[in-house]
């Protein structure tokens, strides 16, 4: 596990959009920072800040922490392999 940063997080988060369900699921950058926006469990959309990576390779998740301290890993994972190799 590590501090979400440049160096660790290997995911696309310039504005890439995975859908769901139907539903857009927005990953993106405010500066150096990696956010995502998503249905939170009240049912809203909210941005979440990533705060800390989960994994290398091929598997990367990501973690958010909450006010209350809780850290709880997002529904989605980055598959770090090539597309022909039946990742990304």
């Amino acid at each position: 596990m590590k501090h979400a940063s440049t160096t660790s997080v290997r995911g696309d988060f310039d504005n890439h959009v995975v859908t769901h369900k139907g539903m857009p699921n927005r990953f993106f950058k405010k500066g150096d920072e990696f956010w995502v926006n998503i249905q939170g469990a009240d049912g809203q959309w909210h941005d979440y800040k990533i705060s800390y990576t989960f994994g290398w390779e091929p598997l990367q998740q990501y973690m958010v922490e909450f006010e209350d301290g809780r850290v709880q890993l997002i529904p989605f994972a980055w598959d770090t392999r090539a597309k022909v190799e039946g990742g990304q």
